[in-house]
């Protein structure tokens, strides 16, 4: 079994999606973007914590004026935190993406035959192509949300920058 991922160009030659795909599509994106949402809000909690973190250590330092270099790492630490924050936070676009594409698959099951195979083109996020490839290939919704989060978190966790996915 190879593992493709479709591509925006590939996707759109897909068959067209029946009423009840549809509506299992509409039910994927918002179940992934509620799971989105929570994994990034519990990320944010633990960097903005670690950022306090940092911060308080680096106060007790300047105060008892400890090593110039330790204070530096620390103030280090509490920016590359607060960069991993600002990617986290990322989340409120994907989530918006994703709602505005549910509703489009809901408008779209109320279309004719060509609106509703045109649904795959809306779908900019890699994440977003892999849930729908699984729903098209008859996966549950669970199975397709697993599939794509597995995705999103393989991108989120990657810390090369190159790797950020820009939608």
């Amino acid at each position: 079994m190879t593992n493709s991922i479709p591509s925006e160009n590939n996707m759109v030659e897909t068959n067209t999606m029946d009423p009840h795909r549809l509506h299992d599509l509409t039910k994927a994106l918002i179940k992934f973007s509620m799971q989105d949402g929570d994994r990034a809000s519990q990320e944010l909690s633990v960097r903005l914590s670690n950022i306090q973190a940092q911060l308080s250590t680096l106060e007790l330092k300047i105060d008892s004026d400890l090593d110039k270099e330790d204070i530096k790492l620390n103030i280090t630490l509490a920016a590359s935190e607060l960069l991993k924050c600002f990617i986290e936070l990322q989340f409120f676009d994907r989530i918006s993406q994703r709602m505005d594409h549910a509703m489009q698959s809901i408008d779209a099951g109320l279309m004719d035959e060509a609106t509703q195979s045109s649904i795959a083109a809306c779908f900019t996020m890699e994440d977003e192509r892999i849930l729908y490839t699984a729903l098209l290939e008859g996966e549950s919704v669970e199975s397709a949300v697993q599939k794509a989060n597995a995705k999103l978190i393989n991108v989120v966790n990657n810390d090369d920058e190159d790797d950020i996915e820009l939608f």
